[in-house]
């Protein structure tokens, strides 16, 4: 694994312009083990209602895989304020059979981005593939120029 502070420059290169998304740093400066999602979440909605207490309708939803969505049994969402939003493989929509339509959105990804999984891009991330855009690749470069890698920091 790469160690948290380059993961973080990783994001922020790849997120750097995005007029929309921005780069949370709270998980990976947890002490001990790395949260799981539900943990983050859970913090993000939390601090979404301190920081907005008017808003009393804020829905956090957490994007995923198919496969995970499957997997974690995420078909009531994560919680009442905490839906799930699906996003299917090879651009068609996820099937949503059971799933509660309040707290689970099904999404068809468009190419290229149905292409993408996280385990192409562990794969990239292993061999400096061109699937990252410049910026990540220029933080990988320089931490494997240092020695980088290995346990979080």
């Amino acid at each position: 694994f790469l160690p948290a502070t380059t993961r973080l420059a990783c994001a922020s290169a790849a997120l750097a312009g995005h007029p929309l998304v921005r780069l949370g740093a709270w998980e990976a400066q947890q002490q001990g083990r790395w949260p799981d999602f539900p943990v983050v979440c859970r913090a993000l909605s939390e601090e979404l209602e301190r920081r907005y207490p008017a808003e009393a309708n804020i829905r956090l939803f957490y994007v995923c895989g198919e496969d995970h969505y499957r997997k974690c049994g995420l078909t009531r969402g994560i919680s009442a304020r905490i839906g799930v939003c699906v996003v299917g493989r090879d651009g068609r929509e996820a099937s949503m059979a059971g799933a509660d339509p309040q707290l689970v959105i099904p999404v068809a990804a468009d190419a290229p981005t149905a292409e993408f999984s996280s385990t192409k891009v562990r794969a990239a991330i292993a061999t400096l593939d061109k699937m990252l855009p410049p910026g990540v690749l220029e933080v990988l470069l320089a931490a494997k120029a240092r020695g980088g890698g290995g346990d979080d920091e």
